[in-house]
């Protein structure tokens, strides 16, 4: 068979899904009916509702006219509190309203009567009295005590006696469920008052519908669909009051199902039957193609090729083949492309996630030193934002943000096309630590058209720290290396000298000898005081107590009372709560704290300040001592630590303070910090590890 006749035959395949398509018509044009049948429906049922809202306001309208000729033919002697509740109670079961006012010219409420079956709050003082000077309707909205917003339909009207006093009669309905229950029969619609996007009340569970949705709407209440139709029928609001009926659509919706199924039988009977009979007479056609598909798909579920044997000699035979060719050619180099992308992208993502987790600052310069990119830790250093950052020149940024002591602004350059670096580079804001940084420039090994530039901004402030550090550690070593011996050497000679000055005062009468004899005394006793704390210094010592901070610092600033009030100097505790047993020697502790308080209360000046402050940071205890004093100058503070070096031009120091002190927190496992300006007074932080048993 030709290739002419398999197409006229697959032709007659199409045919039948054209009719399949045309009962599809058939079934959406019968579904519109349906929906034009229930719009039609929920817009007359919400004219008729707003009918019977026309006829409750004529009704009213009517009433509060008959009651207000009762009142106002009431005799003078009759027009009292009493007569007119009973005139109002006489016509309340006519007047079929919730409640009435009736007040007088001030507003004051004369008599009220209400419907003991309904809960309405009282809205007195939200009557406007002045828009009631002729019979008039109006809706309000309120609150009632549990916060549900109620809307009230008003009727009222002034009433003019003889003697041209005026009094005001008000009926007050509630519009609320059981209202809209009266007023709508049909079972399968329900009634919904808006006001504005606001949900007032309905006879269905609250729900809401956009502003601008269209007065035909589709929405679901509890789960089941709704059909809505919604008109405004009030605008003296402070917003529209729109009335929307509702039809459930679940009934229509069954019986929808119920044809969509039979149309959906038909349609799958009616294809069934066109696909075994296509199916013999297309098999030949698509038979190559069916193969090639087959392959293809399996081929994507399992990643594996197969061999493919097609027949077929005619036309399709031919294609196929020539598909079946070209497609196991590319899969081939598919595979080859996706191995190599994978190490791409996996080069990529590690390199990124280096790059971007890298403490240090990685920039990309183009051959004239436009950046192109930069990590986020360089440009949340600068405090600026990657945009902004990209495509401004390198020296410029660096020259606006860093200081270069080593180089002149003015004559700075960065060589891009050679390996270097650029040290001793400086940043810091004028409330923040200086940070030391050094520069390594890169040229990167890429075609000279395109070539970039990689610099890497190295932060070393903790390096030099940490050489200072040990620096210090060194000569505290060295100090009590020698310490231990030369302690010793001096203390002998010093025994002798005392025990001759002893002998000396035994035996001399003369005052001013003894004069002399206690001067020696004292700079003897004076100068083995300083030999024993070198002693202690030297002394090493690796058993510790548990301690409770706050006791000591009570204990040694109460010992310190009287030294700090000679000089009128005010001592602040800001002291942590519930702290832990700080891991030290209770001795080792008072010494170092005594150190640091004396030396505040040595730089500070009459009526100075001291500032303590303990508190747990990250299972350290951090002990602060803050003065108010003159502070250290800037070349000094490298050295505090140093053995024998003090800034006390009045030799009340010797220089051993801070060093003893530093030895003893560090073997104790602590850290001890000074941070100061000079001027602006110093404070010293000492971190105690908690004590573990």
């Amino acid at each position: 068979m030709k290739l002419r006749n398999k197409l006229f035959l697959s032709l007659f395949f199409v045919l039948l899904i054209q009719i399949a398509l045309l009962a599809a018509i058939v079934f959406l044009t019968f579904l519109d009916q349906i929906s034009l049948s229930t719009d039609q429906e929920l817009e007359t049922a919400c004219q008729e509702a707003s009918m019977m809202f026309e006829q409750l306001k004529n009704r009213l309208y009517n009433s509060i006219h008959f009651l207000s000729f009762l009142i106002n033919d009431l005799r003078n002697d009759r027009f009292t509190p009493y007569y007119i509740n009973l005139t109002l109670n006489q016509f309340f079961s006519e007047a079929q309203t919730d409640k009435i006012y009736f007040l007088n010219e001030q507003k004051k409420l004369i008599a009220q009567i209400s419907n003991p079956t309904r809960t309405i709050p009282d809205i007195l003082h939200l009557l406007d009295v002045s828009k009631y000077r002729f019979t008039r309707n109006s809706f309000i909205y309120t609150e009632t005590n549990l916060n549900e917003k109620m809307l009230i339909l008003i009727t009222g009207r002034t009433i003019r006696r003889r003697n041209n006093k005026k009094y005001y009669l008000f009926f007050i309905n509630s519009i609320e469920a059981r209202f809209l229950d009266s007023v709508l029969k049909n079972g399968d619609l329900f009634l919904a008052l808006f006001l504005d996007d606001d949900f007032m009340c309905s006879n269905l569970p609250p729900f809401t519908i956009s502003d601008d949705s269209k007065e035909l709407f589709h929405l679901s209440i509890a789960q089941t669909p709704y059909r809505g139709f919604k008109k405004v029928i009030a605008y003296d609001l402070p917003g529209r009051l729109t009335l929307v009926t509702l039809k459930s659509q679940l009934e229509d919706q069954i019986r929808l199902d119920e044809i969509r199924r039979l149309f959906v039988m038909l349609f799958f009977v009616t294809l069934i039957a066109s696909f075994f009979i296509a199916a013999g007479i297309t098999t030949p056609i698509i038979s190559p193609f069916f193969k090639l598909n087959y392959w293809l798909k399996a081929y994507l579920e399992t990643g594996k090729t197969q061999a493919l044997n097609l027949h077929s000699k005619d036309e399709t035979g031919f294609l196929a083949r020539t598909v079946y060719s070209m497609v196991n050619k590319l899969i081939k180099e598919e595979q080859i492309i996706k191995n190599q992308l994978k190490e791409i992208t996996f080069l990529n993502k590690y390199n990124d996630l280096v790059v971007r987790n890298l403490q240090a600052g990685v920039i990309i310069v183009d051959k004239s030193g436009l950046i192109e990119y930069a990590n986020p830790y360089f440009y949340s250093l600068i405090g600026v934002d990657q945009n902004e950052l990209n495509g401004k020149d390198i020296l410029k940024v660096f020259k606006r943000n860093f200081d270069f002591p080593n180089h002149d602004n003015e004559t700075l350059i960065i060589n891009l096309k050679q390996e270097g670096h650029i040290s001793n580079i400086h940043y810091g804001k004028a409330d923040s630590e200086l940070i030391k940084f050094v520069a390594k420039i890169m040229p990167l090994a890429v075609p000279s058209a395109e070539a970039k530039t990689l610099i890497v901004v190295e932060d070393i402030t903790k390096t030099e720290h940490l050489w200072e550090k040990i620096l210090i550690s060194e000569k505290i070593a060295a100090l009590g290396l020698i310490s231990a011996g030369m302690a010793h050497e001096i203390n002998n000679p010093l025994g002798s000298i005392l025990s001759h000055v002893n002998y000396l005062k035994a035996v001399e009468k003369k005052a001013d000898k003894l004069d002399s004899i206690g001067w020696i005394e004292s700079e003897t006793k004076r100068i083995s005081a300083i030999i024993q704390q070198v002693l202690n210094f030297a002394r090493k010592g690796d058993a510790f107590d548990e301690i409770d901070v706050n006791s000591h610092i009570y204990q040694i600033v109460d010992l310190l009372h009287f030294e700090l009030k000679k000089k009128n100097i005010t001592v602040t505790l800001t002291l942590g709560e519930q702290l832990p047993k700080a891991r030290m020697d209770s001795d080792s502790f008072k010494q170092v704290v005594i150190n640091i308080l004396m030396n505040a209360e040595q730089a500070l000046a009459e009526g100075g300040q001291i500032i303590i402050i303990t508190a747990r940071v990250d299972g350290f205890i951090h002990i602060t001592i803050r003065d108010s004093g003159s502070g250290i100058a800037t070349e000094d503070l490298a050295k505090v630590f140093d053995p024998f070096f003090t800034t006390k031009s009045d030799q009340k120091g010797i220089g051993l303070g801070l060093s003893i002190s530093y030895s003893i927190v560090e073997r104790a496992g602590g850290e001890m910090d000074i941070h100061t300006e000079q001027g602006s007074g110093t404070e010293v932080t000492i971190k105690l590890p908690v004590y573990e048993p």
